[in-house]
């Protein structure tokens, strides 16, 4: 009898061992979930100075009468992570378009399977196509959406997703069919959220095609668009503070809420010292020189009234090598205040 209780001593002893040791690990992972939430919250809380946007308190970050949650408020809140999400899942439902109507790109490639090693395998063959040329492009996007088809949904499936569409959009010279890309991209990019909302990758891609929408939408759409856009940028950049092309947008942004009349009710808090800092980032952030980020710089030195420094971009943005139609119609203006400035 005596070595019965001892078994069942030892038994109960290790039953309750085993029992702590799994409540524990539960309150660790709660602990970490709470840390992780209230983390993210403070970086949306500082994002602004991060970035220095120094947003005015009528567009900390959401638009003026906008009632959905505010991204800048005390990171103390242990629901405000629920909140960011609540909002996030409010505003695109009420602005999820209709399903596009993209073109056939060419008969995806065969798929390689989805264990975790074949994913990753893939991964890094579609973001190696990624870099090239745009035929690369299309063949990286269709290895992604036969995958989508073939297995469990995934956010880093779904964020390049979107990648893929931004990259084939961006090449489009049809602005409908542009259109159609650019909703297909953020209807994946807002999936990949949804399923993993702390994925940066997935908030990178969302921003960067709502900048692109924003650029095709009336004015009266621009505000709410435009703060969407600083959203996700924001959050983004807290983490990522060298991300060349979230800056590059984010100067392209300013840059039309200082330079449109229509805007500057709107965007009054982008000073022409505030946007030439952002264009200096991105530009030193370049992984090429860019034509564009020059010619901005030296139109905003003649904003500021400083010929001198203006003339200094003109001429470093000529030197750029011209690519397309677009780096063709800005040598056509450069060309013009050059000669203009010069005599």
């Amino acid at each position: 009898m005596s070595d019965e209780k001892s078994s069942f001593g030892k038994k109960a002893a290790i039953s309750f061992g085993i029992g702590a040791v799994i409540a524990g690990g539960s309150y660790l992972i709660n602990w970490i979930q709470t840390r992780r939430q209230n983390n993210t919250n403070e970086a949306i809380s500082n994002s602004s100075s991060i970035t220095d946007l120094n947003l005015s308190k009528n567009f900390n970050g959401i638009s003026k009468g906008n009632k959905k949650s505010d991204w800048n408020s005390s990171p103390c809140d242990s629901n405000k992570t629920d909140e960011m999400k609540k909002s996030f899942d409010s505003y695109e439902s009420s602005s999820k378009p209709e399903k596009s109507k993209t073109e056939e790109l060419t008969n995806p490639s065969e798929c390689k399977g989805d264990s975790h090693n074949d994913l990753n395998e893939l991964f890094k063959e579609v973001d190696d196509l990624f870099e090239k040329d745009g035929h690369s492009q299309k063949m990286a996007l269709n290895l992604l959406k036969e995958l989508k088809t073939s297995s469990l949904k995934n956010p880093n499936v779904l964020w390049r997703l979107a990648k893929g569409y931004q990259l084939i959009a961006k090449s489009q010279t049809d602005i409908e069919l542009k259109k159609n890309f650019i909703i297909s991209g953020l209807q994946h990019a807002s999936e990949a959220i949804k399923l993993e909302f702390f994925n940066l990758d997935a908030h990178k891609w969302y921003a960067l095609l709502i900048f692109m929408e924003y650029q095709y939408l009336p004015i009266s759409e621009k505000k709410e668009k435009g703060s969407e856009f600083l959203k996700h940028a924001n959050l983004v950049l807290f983490e990522r503070k060298n991300d060349y092309l979230l800056h590059y947008s984010l100067a392209k942004f300013k840059y039309e809420g200082l330079t449109d009349n229509r805007l500057k009710n709107e965007f009054s808090e982008f000073g022409v010292s505030d946007v030439i800092s952002e264009l200096k980032l991105a530009d030193s952030l370049s992984p090429k020189p860019c034509k564009e980020i020059k010619f901005l710089l030296a139109k905003c030195y003649l904003l500021d009234n400083d010929v001198a420094e203006a003339l200094d971009w003109l001429k470093a943005s000529w030197k750029v090598e011209s690519k397309n139609d677009f780096d063709a119609k800005c040598d056509e203006e450069i060309s013009s205040l050059l000669k203009k400035l010069q005599t």
